[in-house]
């Protein structure tokens, strides 16, 4: 709009020396800047939505959780064989690239799921995968950790739904206004001080999720829901709900619990158990810890056999 609307007054200017300015063409300006002002609210609206989904402790857990050790999760994306473990627990890469199921990473405390998660929603090889399932759409991440110890956003469903919502929008806000329509038509100056409601959240996420023609598809990526406070049943049933959208589908992680077990376990080539996969990365980070130590070498020469207590 800018680049069209400069080309014309150029264009005006280098013919004001021969000619005067004709009512169509002070018309046709004055309708490009209608719309430039239009436009201009537009972007305000979208960013002051954007912001008011936004909350202090949002990024407060992921920025928690380690980095994963250098060499740990490599097997994340190698191709399945049939003797090693992940095929035998089902493989990441092979949902990655296909399927719209839900994957569930079950594990014990401290397996380290949440150190995965975050390594599996930051990697180029996760987004490659992603983009051969959406094409030829693009492939859009949001993701959310729950927090049991954390704030009451960081633990519940609304904070769950204003995190996916404030990812989704800021990577395209043009959604918006579509999916926001009692809020959108409100005056900018008031949309930051609306505190947002579980239901009218439900109803963005909803008309994203039944959008018709949709140019991305979503894999969102959730986790720890054992920390999630409410009521689990119900919470499983809604995100099932969700993944029933062809355009969106979920890796979620928590602990093994019955209740979701009972939801997301039934099918094994959507689920991996970490602390059946994770042997090989736990001695990397264990020989890593151990030959960095200033004292290793020593100990290495005294002591016969040291490499076992590694093992």
């Amino acid at each position: 709009m800018m680049t069209e609307l400069g080309t014309r007054i150029d264009t005006a200017r280098s013919n004001s020396s021969t000619k005067s300015f004709q009512p169509a063409d002070i018309a046709s300006l004055g309708n490009q800047m209608s719309q430039l002002s239009l436009s201009m609210e537009d972007i305000e609206k979208q960013q002051a939505i954007i912001k008011s989904l936004s909350f202090e402790s949002l990024p407060a857990r992921y920025s928690s959780i380690p980095e994963a050790h250098t060499q740990t999760f490599q097997w994340v994306f190698q191709e399945p064989d049939d003797h090693g473990a992940v095929s035998s627990t089902g493989s990441v890469r092979k949902w990655l690239h296909g399927g719209n199921d839900i994957f569930w990473v079950s594990g014990k405390p401290g397996s380290g799921k949440s150190t995965f998660m975050k390594f599996i929603t930051t990697q180029i090889n996760t987004q490659k995968a992603l983009e051969s399932w959406s094409y030829p759409k693009s492939a859009i991440t949001a993701s959310h950790f729950f927090w049991n110890a954390g704030t009451p956003m960081q633990r519940s469903r609304q904070g769950l739904l204003q995190t996916l919502l404030h990812e989704i929008f800021c990577k395209l806000p043009d959604l918006i206004e579509s999916s926001c329509t009692r809020r959108w038509s409100m005056p900018v100056d008031q949309l930051d001080l609306k505190a947002w409601k579980i239901p009218e959240l439900h109803e963005a996420m909803k008309c994203i999720a039944d959008h018709p023609n949709l140019p991305v598809r979503f894999c969102f990526f959730l986790d720890g829901l054992d920390e999630f406070e409410g009521d689990y049943v119900d919470f499983c049933k809604a995100l099932k709900d969700l993944s029933q959208s062809p355009h969106v589908r979920l890796c979620i992680s928590s602990r093994p619990w019955n209740v979701f077990e009972d939801s997301f376990g039934r099918e094994t080539s959507t689920k991996l158990c970490m602390h059946d996969v994770t042997r090989d990365d736990i001695r990397l980070y264990v020989q890593s810890r151990l030959e960095e130590h200033p004292r290793w070498r020593e100990l290495n020469i005294e002591v016969d056999n040291a490499q076992s207590l590694i093992e």
